[in-house]
């Protein structure tokens, strides 16, 4: 068996950068193109690209083990733009945590409407490139084939906006149970059931689109790759890999649309039960894409 030089921590930090990435692309969308109907999951998002992006930082730096050495060392990756795919990915990342941080501002305040959603269009190229640079890291590692193809960004991107949109969603029953007088909107939410289930109902159908266009550039993927076999085959991943496609992408599929036959006859409590189960799949089926790819890949270097 290969000896892994990464493990959970950074399939930790490819999970929840992509995840940062693409709950700010599902909160701008929702404000940009939403006409107000969709205000809690575009603050729901905003807040917790945040808050993901300074969680993968952290996750990323400990496992990169130079900061207890070298605290200030990590600046040098500034220093290399644009010649250096970590210098590249650093810069990329820092505006995307200050744009984050400053739409989170914005909601949080309120006001400036027309400055919130100029700041949200340049949000959402930054939020597709911090999605994409999960997997253009990889692609730049030397002597693992598997992670050379160039549609595993594209993977990333579509599970990053998936998972972004899963737990956007999610965050609204979750603040409004523990945060109810912080967060008077989340509450009000979650409280109308058939409002809530209207919501889920239409996101739903995006979500679905989402994870159609997961499957297939998944399977592309798969029959385009060099020894993309280890993925099944591997016994340290393969019961991982199955459980992503069952548990991750195929369950939520499913739940989906016995959703849709819910919302048509009116039980909208079960409908916004369900979506938490299935918002909670589509997060675990997220983590362990990254750790199949990331712990498959080195298997096979």
């Amino acid at each position: 068996m290969a000896e892994l030089a990464w493990g959970f921590i950074l399939a930790a930090y490819l999970f929840v950068g992509g995840m940062a990435g693409g709950a700010y692309i599902v909160s701008a969308l929702a404000d940009l193109l939403g006409k107000g109907k969709f205000k809690v999951v575009s603050k729901s998002g905003a807040y917790m690209s945040l808050i993901l992006i300074i969680v993968g930082l952290v996750l990323l730096v400990f496992d990169l083990g130079r900061f207890e050495v070298d605290p200030l060392g990590v600046l040098n990756a500034y220093l290399h733009f644009p010649t250096s795919i970590m210098s590249l990915g650093t810069w990329i990342i820092t505006a995307f945590t200050i744009t984050a941080l400053v739409t989170s501002v914005l909601w949080l305040l309120d006001g400036l409407e027309w400055v919130r959603k100029i700041v949200e269009i340049f949000g959402i190229v930054l939020g597709l490139s911090t999605s994409a640079y999960t997997g253009i890291l990889l692609s730049f590692a030397r002597g693992v084939p598997v992670w050379g193809s160039p549609y595993l960004p594209w993977l990333f991107v579509l599970s990053g906006t998936l998972t972004g949109l899963a737990l956007s969603l999610l965050m609204i029953p979750v603040i409004s149970w523990f945060m109810p007088r912080l967060f008077r909107e989340f509450r009000a939410l979650y409280s109308n059931k058939p409002d809530m289930a209207t919501m889920i109902g239409y996101l739903e159908r995006y979500g679905t689109i989402l994870t159609v266009l997961e499957l297939a550039v998944l399977v592309i993927y798969l029959g385009t790759s060099s020894m993309a076999s280890v993925y099944w085959t591997a016994s340290a991943v393969s019961i991982w890999f199955f459980a992503y496609i069952v548990l991750g992408l195929l369950a939520p599929l499913g739940i989906n649309y016995y959703n849709a036959t819910l919302e048509r006859s009116k039980s909208y409590e079960t409908v916004a039960y369900l979506a938490i189960a299935s918002q909670a799949l589509v997060l675990f089926g997220g983590l362990l894409l990254r750790y199949v790819i990331l712990i498959g890949g080195q298997l096979a270097a």
